[in-house]
């Protein structure tokens, strides 16, 4: 008998739907990183998909975010958004990544508006905290109709 059997864990931290990640699964991965990044300086960025349009269809968003994103990347889905946590080595590691998914999107899925709102982690940092300025950069990038935005 498993201790850990893997239906229990997914109940708590996979998305059915899409099968990425959810909030609770970002919430734990978000305060783990956040203590690593205190004790070792180890960089994660986040970015959050903001995703508008019509028929918005979350399995095809996901299956291009797995598609394209690296194999260390944690993709989650958060309630009609998206968020990616990734290993960040140079401060455009994120910025390229999201030109790049802002290019795909437009070319599979044309009829939606995929906006990126980019932070990098900090001292003093909480999940909460983090995940706001994900947010606030995303409706940056809106208000000033660019695809991504950063907030540090």
């Amino acid at each position: 008998m498993l201790f850990f059997p893997q239906d229990s864990i997914d109940r708590c931290f996979i998305d059915k739907e899409t099968e990425l990640n959810n909030k609770v699964g970002l919430f734990y991965l978000l305060h783990h990183f956040l203590i690593q990044y205190e004790r070792y300086e180890d960089n994660w960025g986040f970015m959050l998909l903001k995703v508008s349009g019509t028929n918005t269809n979350k399995k095809a968003i996901a299956r291009i975010l797995k598609a394209h994103s690296r194999r260390s990347d944690i993709l989650f889905n958060l309630e009609g958004d998206f968020g990616v946590l990734t290993r960040v080595f140079s401060d455009t590691d994120l910025i390229y990544f999201s030109q790049r998914l802002f290019s795909i999107f437009k070319e599979k899925i044309p009829h939606i508006d995929v906006r990126y709102g980019i932070t990098f982690m900090k001292n003093g940092d909480s999940p909460e905290s983090l995940t706001q300025r994900a947010f606030k950069a995303a409706e940056k990038a809106y208000s000033e109709d660019t695809p991504y935005a950063i907030v540090v």
